[in-house]
């Protein structure tokens, strides 16, 4: 699997999240997102900073036409590690949704990035 990057911030139940090391073509599949992606969050919940340059690593294991699924994983600040599952699919023109076991992730692939808004419930 390729090693990539991955930027996330949290606002107020809100999360942008920009991703690099993948391509993108007229014909995007979920192929193309298959693979270990790591990087930082930072963000709030509420007026709480939560998230300073925290890793975050999101696994896409498989896919298949233009569905997929895998996990997130993270580190609370007591060291315990946390996972999620995640499951998505993307659209020919690199429209992307994840959805996770509480929120939805609402982007676009586009070149070697993917950038959009995760919004959790609670």
């Amino acid at each position: 699997m390729n090693s990539r990057f991955v930027t996330a911030i949290i606002a107020t139940g809100l999360l942008t999240i920009a991703v690099s090391g993948c391509s993108s073509s007229a014909n995007t599949t979920a192929d193309q997102l298959v693979g270990t992606w790591t990087g930082t969050n930072a963000g709030y919940e509420g007026t709480v900073p939560v998230y300073v340059d925290k890793p975050l690593t999101v696994v896409v294991q498989e896919a298949t036409g233009q569905a997929f699924l895998g996990y997130k994983e993270w580190t609370e600040p007591d060291g315990t590690v946390v996972d999620e599952l995640i499951t998505g699919a993307v659209t020919g023109a690199g429209q992307v949704t994840i959805v996770d076991e509480d929120g939805v992730f609402e982007g676009v692939l586009s070149g070697s990035s993917l950038s959009g808004t995760y919004v959790e419930n609670g």
